[in-house]
């Protein structure tokens, strides 16, 4: 294989002057090569009786002949066969080892040599999708830009999981409405989860001063679309639970720079609604209560918030 270098499961071609060893498939009815077989499948070299085996041979690019196996003590032109136990076995001087078994890759290979080793790696488990709750469809069949002057206006929507191990919150999308022109589109926004303890009973307003994420938006944002902010720390949330079990709703919510805009629709349905890719991940239902502002809960709106988590 002049100019190319291929890897042979554990083995690397040795090269040796402007050629690299190779395997080939030898026809044990003639002992002749075989040839690469054609799209077609024609070949040129003849077929395999019933009841003969096709074997691998090494090939000595220096002869072009296959090399000769030896015990012990071969010479620098043989091909040597090593047990692999400690993986620390010495090498016999001969010019290609095939190192065999063991989970400890032999110490003493050099470039040309082939290990047929016991695999024992573990694949790396693959990260979980970013998920959503709302797909195409919101709870809510418009949202309205407005701008109240308060000026210290935080709003936020609530979301909790029933699975068994929990999800881990990546951060959230917010709908800008269709209507938002000027600084709704430009102003900047704070980006924040509140996490609070679900007793059976209805939550109050979170401590706004104390979120648990936050993160600042200062890019443009287009009306009527999504925009998708990361928290620089993702969260576990566990499963909701009825009794004092520690942190277990979610509310994700903002507030402009000038404390003043926000978003609002009319929600319709008011029993949680489910997420849309996986079971068992909520929009809170109106009672818990779903929404929350600075200046109270709101159990039929909708601020416009959708959660990016992933399962766990």
């Amino acid at each position: 294989m002049p100019g190319n270098k291929a890897k042979f499961g554990n083995w690397y071609p040795k090269k040796m002057g402007d050629d690299y060893e190779r395997i080939v498939l030898i026809n044990p009815a003639n002992g002749e090569e075989y040839a690469i077989m054609a799209e077609n499948g024609d070949h040129d070299g003849p077929a395999v009786a019933r009841g003969d085996f096709i074997k691998a041979v090494l090939i000595n690019p220096t002869t072009g002949a296959p090399y000769k196996a030896s015990g012990s003590g071969g010479d620098s032109s043989s091909l040597q066969v090593v047990t692999v136990v400690t993986g620390d076995e010495a090498r016999p001087d001969a010019a290609s080892i095939f190192w065999m078994g063991g989970d400890t890759q032999p110490t003493n290979m050099i470039e040309g040599d082939v290990w047929f080793g016991l695999e024992t790696a573990t694949p790396p488990e693959e990260p979980s999708a970013a998920l959503h709750l709302f797909g195409t469809t919101l709870p809510a069949s418009t949202m309205n830009a407005y701008s109240d002057g308060g000026g210290s206006l935080y709003t936020a929507d609530r979301f909790y999981t029933t699975r068994p191990a929990g999800i881990r919150v990546l951060g959230l999308r917010y709908l800008t409405p269709s209507d938002a022109v000027g600084t709704w589109l430009s102003e900047s926004l704070t980006f924040y989860a509140w996490t609070q303890d679900w007793i059976n009973t209805g939550l109050g307003k979170p401590t706004w001063a104390a979120p648990v994420q936050s993160k600042v938006f200062s890019g443009t944002r287009v009306a009527g679309e999504w925009t998708e902010v990361l928290f620089d720390t993702p969260f576990t949330l566990p499963a909701v639970a009825p009794t004092a079990s520690g942190a277990d709703v979610v509310a994700l919510g903002m507030r402009s720079s000038s404390g003043n805009l926000y978003a609002l629709g009319s929600r319709a349905q008011v029993t949680p609604i489910e997420s849309q890719q996986v079971d068992a991940v909520f929009l809170a239902e109106a009672g818990l209560p779903a929404s929350v502002n600075s200046v109270g809960s709101a159990t039929s709106i909708y601020y416009g918030f959708d959660l990016v988590y992933e399962v766990l």
